[in-house]
């Protein structure tokens, strides 16, 4: 992505001078789209366009720590509480990141390719439960009658590299609280995660591991607890043009320290490049069931899309992506998405 220097060699102090700098990058898309839209009669093609503008700030300190922040002109507001963006120092190894940040499950392990302009869903992506923000579990949202998200940021991820090998460790924020009804028990809540992951780079090779845990507290209407404990494992290769990933997650559901639920999910993609044409594929599944081994909720996705290059950060991209979702015992719903536009990045 193409970067426009704002402002560079920012005199800091009178001696030792430290260089600071300001860029700003962007990307934008137009095309149409018709998305994931479950039941009869729901579905539309329409068009959809973006634009985006990014912010990256650096510098570095007499003593060579270097620190600095990114996020996007649209979440400027969200970014000045810490909601929205990112803020980071490191030195040698080691990088202490706070804001809008991945859990250390999610940074170690990541996800599978997607496809489409638009992502289509993102039903390629598996759910990681460590990340602030948290707004679902398995797709299912914090329930009918429930306001904000499960788990909150700010964030803090710190993450520790030695050769092939990166170590990670989350948290999000303490003392986040919520207001839920419908899966979970009417009242405010109070919610937390914790992460920590571990990837290792070989050659054409990458391995990572990740285990990820939530804690929700009813603290009104009840003395409710529920707790996710979820462990992920990834693998990727590359072979000449090819380039492989796979994803596996496993994980339990207690309420007040009682087995309640099962989830898994998996996910496999397959991209292959040549010259300026790029194409993807991926199939994926995630899945939770009660103690009793009954479905409560799974997602089956596929997709295949691909992208032409043509120059100057414009590519022409276009996919489709088919997901089917079952809630409990009922019939699965199941729908096809496209779309086909241009991207532009600067």
């Amino acid at each position: 992505m193409k970067k426009i220097l704002l402002a560079t060699t920012m005199l800091i102090g009178t001696a030792g001078f430290a260089a600071a700098e300001v860029t700003i990058s962007g990307d934008a898309r137009m095309g149409v789209v018709n998305n994931h839209v479950l039941g009869a009669g729901a579905d539309d093609t329409v068009f959809t366009s973006r634009a985006r503008v990014s912010f990256g700030l650096s510098g570095e300190s007499d003593s060579g720590l270097s620190f600095g922040a990114s996020f996007r002109a649209d979440n400027a507001g969200a970014a000045a509480g810490g909601t929205a963006g990112s803020v980071f120092v490191s030195a040698g190894g080691f990088k202490l990141s706070m804001g809008d940040v991945d859990g250390g499950a999610t940074a170690a392990v990541g996800q599978v390719d997607g496809v489409g302009m638009t992502g289509l869903g993102d039903v390629n992506e598996l759910i990681h439960v460590g990340n602030g923000g948290l707004g679902s579990v398995a797709g299912t949202g914090v329930a009918a009658g429930g306001t904000g998200s499960l788990t909150g940021d700010p964030s803090i991820l710190a993450s520790y590299s030695a050769g092939a090998l990166t170590v990670y460790a989350s948290a999000t924020q303490a003392g986040h609280t919520f207001a839920a009804g419908g899966l979970l028990a009417a009242g405010n809540w109070e919610g937390s995660a914790n992460a920590v992951g571990v990837a290792y780079s070989v050659d054409a090779y990458k391995f990572s591991l990740g285990y990820e845990s939530v804690s929700l507290d009813q603290r009104t209407g009840g003395t409710a607890a529920v707790d996710i404990n979820h462990l992920l494992l990834g693998a990727d290769a590359t072979f000449g043009q090819i380039t492989v990933k796979a994803r596996y997650g496993n994980g339990d559901l207690d309420v007040n320290g009682v087995a309640a639920g099962d989830i898994s999910q998996s996910a496999v993609s397959a991209a292959y490049t040549m010259d300026a044409l790029s194409v993807s594929a991926f199939v994926s599944q995630k899945s939770v069931e009660n103690a009793a081994g009954v479905n409560l909720i799974s997602i089956d996705g596929m997709g295949v899309g691909a992208s032409y290059d043509l120059g100057g950060g414009a590519s022409l991209v276009g996919g489709i992506a088919k997901n089917e979702t079952q809630v409990g015992t009922a019939a699965a719903q199941d729908d096809t998405a496209f779309d086909l536009g241009l991207t532009f990045s600067f």
